[in-house]
């Protein structure tokens, strides 16, 4: 089942529990608490789930979510890989878009990225943070060697640059004198 499906889903239990007639009225639009929509892969593992305090419904608008979290598993089903999180979102099923002007948090092992307004494509499993975006490592050191500090490590030491006037990547910093 995908999060677009599980979606649908949710949304076809509030248009089953209120009447057509009711939800093209002006009477307040339907609304389900504390949710949880999973998305299981094919052998039946859970891939993520998306939870939300409330979610509204208006025909023919993008369903409005209340505190957002979306968690994502790793292989076993149990683990959270990461986890975003907002206080609102608009959810577009029918083009499995989410939006929204607030806050975004995005939480994973060694790393925390935050932001102001994003967009999440279900399809294509990308979210985009598009004003005052914070990005927070840790761990770093921790975390396998990528290809290039395994090639700088394996270097011979008379490989390594004999100026020693080059640039540094380093800012050079000046002691203030009292």
């Amino acid at each position: 089942m995908s999060s677009s499906v599980g979606l649908l889903w949710v949304m076809g239990m509030i248009s089953i529990a209120v009447p057509p007639a009711m939800a093209q009225s002006s009477t307040p639009a339907p609304q389900v608490r504390r949710f949880r929509v999973p998305e299981i892969d094919e052998n039946g593992v859970m891939t993520s789930m998306l939870t939300g305090q409330s979610a509204r419904m208006v025909v023919g608008k993008p369903l409005e979510i209340q505190e957002l979290a979306i968690f994502f598993y790793a292989e076993d089903g149990e683990t959270v890989r990461m986890k975003i999180t907002s206080p609102t979102c608009l959810y577009d099923d029918r083009r499995g878009i989410a939006t929204s002007e607030d806050e975004v948090t995005i939480e994973g092992d060694q790393f925390t990225i935050e932001g102001k307004r994003f967009e999440y494509r279900a399809n294509d499993q990308r979210l985009e943070i598009f004003e005052d975006v914070h990005v927070t490592l840790r761990n770093i050191m921790s975390a396998p060697r990528g290809l290039a500090s395994d090639r700088d490590a394996d270097a011979a030491p008379e490989d390594a640059d004999p100026d020693p006037e080059t640039e540094s990547a380093e800012p050079e910093t000046e002691t203030p004198t009292p």
